[in-house]
Order: structure tokens, then sequence, then C-alpha cells
């Protein structure tokens, strides 16, 4: 639905690309940790702090946390 304008920089894509991609673009290694995240988020309204590792544009790995919650 949106982005972070900060994640755009990082990651070196740009809002509608970042947008166009499918979360797995991002963080191929790191699905079964999401699927955890979805769950916990979607059907119990807890939120969500991770360390996972993104993909930039370029290809290169980018440790990071990531925090959601349901609203």
């Amino acid at each position: 639905m949106d982005v972070n304008p900060k994640v755009s920089t990082m990651l070196g894509y740009s809002k509608g690309e970042l947008l166009a991609l499918n979360i797995s673009s991002i963080h191929p290694n790191e699905m079964d940790a999401l699927q955890s995240f979805a769950h916990s988020v979607m059907e119990h309204g807890q939120g969500w702090t991770n360390e996972l590792t993104c993909l930039t544009k370029t290809g290169d790995s980018l440790p990071s946390e990531i925090s959601a919650s349901s609203i």
C-alpha cells in the first residue's frame, strides 16, 4: 500500500518499483519468517519485530530490522 521513502533509498528502488515487487524479491531467503509474521499479525493481532536480510536492486545483501503491526 505504501513504501517508506528511506527504504526506497536504501534498497535502490523507486516507490513504484517496490510496490510492484513480490515480497520474495526483497527477502528471497526469509519467506518462512515472513509467513510466521503474517500469521501472528493477521490472526492474533500481535506486533512483530525481526532481523531479516533484504536484497537491494543491485543484488547486495542489506541486514535490517523490520517491525509491523496490525492497524
